[in-house]
C-alpha cells in the first residue's frame, strides 16, 4: 500500500500533505466571509447578464422568424393573386385566339394554366410548411433553453457549510 502512495506522489496525484483538513494562510491567503460575498454577488450578477442575453437572443430569433413567416405568407398572397393575373390575361388572349383554332386547343390551355397553377401552390405549401418548423424549432429551442437555465435548489453553492461529495 505505500509504494502505491509513495508512486502516485512521484506521479504528482496526490497532494504532498493528505490529511490536512484546513489550509494555511500562507498558501491562500486571508479570505474573510465579506469578500467570499463579493465574489460570489459578482458571479450571480455575471450568470444573470448571461441569462438576459440569452432570452433577448431568443425574442430576437423569434420576432425575426415571425417576420419571415409573415414576410413569406405575402409573398405567396402577392404570387397567388398575380398568378391569377396572369392566368386571367393568358386566358384572355388564348381565348381570342382560340376561338378560331377550336375548343380542343383552348382546353388543353387551359389544363395546362391549371398545372401550372398546382405546381405553384405546391410550391408556396412547401415554403409555408418550411417556414412553420422553423418557428416549431425556434419555440422548442426557447422551451429548451428555458428548462436547462432554471437553476435547481440543490446546486446553489453555500459559504457556511463544506461541499458534497
Amino acid at each position: 500500500m505505500e509504494k502505491m502512495v509513495e508512486s502516485l506522489m512521484a506521479r504528482g496525484y496526490a497532494t504532498p500533505k493528505p490529511y490536512h483538513l484546513k489550509q494555511s494562510a500562507d498558501t491562500v491567503g486571508p479570505i474573510d466571509r465579506k469578500e467570499i460575498a463579493e465574489i460570489e454577488a459578482r458571479h450571480q450578477a455575471e450568470m444573470a447578464w448571461k441569462h438576459e442575453l440569452d432570452a433577448k437572443e431568443i425574442e430576437k430569433f423569434k420576432e425575426q422568424a415571425k417576420h419571415e413567416a409573415a414576410r413569406a405568407a405575402d409573398q405567396a398572397k402577392r404570387a397567388a393573386v398575380d398568378a391569377e393575373k396572369v392566368s386571367r390575361a393568358e386566358q384572355k388572349r388564348h381565348t381570342r385566339r382560340n376561338f378560331k383554332e377550336g375548343p380542343q386547343r383552348q382546353l388543353d390551355d387551359l389544363r395546362k394554366q391549371l398545372e401550372n397553377l398546382d405546381r405553384e401552390r405546391e410550391k408556396l405549401e412547401r415554403q409555408i410548411e418550411q417556414l412553420e418548423r422553423k418557428q416549431e424549432q425556434l419555440d422548442e429551442q426557447r422551451d429548451g433553453e428555458q428548462e436547462s437555465d432554471t437553476p435547481s435548489d440543490t446546486s446553489e453553492f453555500n459559504s457556511d457549510s463544506p461541499p458534497h461529495q
